[in-house]
């Protein structure tokens, strides 16, 4: 494989895939399961912060001021997330035990995961 190959099959191949990420959380033109996954290595806000930083870096956008609102709604998206794997637990309990009583928050909680960016 010569380095054109490499550049023409790699290489571009890989830059226009970042550069389609980087429009579509910058536009929010993704859904945050999607961007979830894409950067689900990435543990905490400063770590999302820094990717999609050295990802516009990497495009000639120096100070994308996107970058901390997208990186807000992938934490509160992770945490919307988490609270309701809670509730469909604690549903599963309530169903299990009978449980009486009011259970509509826990239910809706239970649902929000679809939510869009």
């Amino acid at each position: 494989m010569t380095i054109d190959d490499v550049e023409s099959e790699i290489w571009t191949e890989v830059f226009n895939d970042l550069s389609k990420v980087k429009e579509s959380v910058r536009n929010a033109d993704i859904s945050l399961e999607e961007v979830d996954s894409l950067f689900e290595d990435l543990k905490d806000a400063n770590q999302i912060h820094d990717e999609l930083r050295k990802i516009c870096i990497s495009f000639g956008e120096e100070n994308p001021e996107w970058i901390e609102q997208r990186t807000k709604q992938i934490m509160n998206y992770r945490s919307v997330q988490r609270q309701s794997e809670v509730a469909k637990h604690m549903m599963t309990m309530q169903k299990s035990f009978e449980l009486e009583g009011d259970f509509q928050p826990l239910r809706t909680l239970s649902e929000m995961v679809n939510i869009a960016l």
